[in-house]
């Protein structure tokens, strides 16, 4: 379901990416790989906020995830690309 999530969005479809994450969620908590591509569509959509959340479950979830970890290291250039 992340994949074709992923794909949703990649898409140009938010609110169906958004209801297929949703339920991956549900359907797996704790997903680390999940959470990350979750967070990353939400960055696309100007959300910064709710990416910032999702990077920090994921980190939660899997500290080794690499993704995740690097985010911390990526989050002035993430929120610079949002609001500039």
């Amino acid at each position: 379901m992340q994949a074709w999530a992923g794909m949703e969005s990649k898409k140009g479809e938010p609110k169906r990416a958004q209801r297929l994450f949703e339920a991956a969620a549900k359907a797996e908590p704790g997903n680390a790989m999940l959470l990350n591509t979750w967070a990353t569509h939400e960055k696309r959509r100007g959300n910064p906020a709710k990416a910032k959340e999702l990077y920090h479950q994921a980190l939660q979830s899997d500290a080794s995830h690499v993704p995740s970890v690097q985010v911390p290291f990526m989050k002035q250039t993430i929120y610079r690309s949002v609001y500039s």
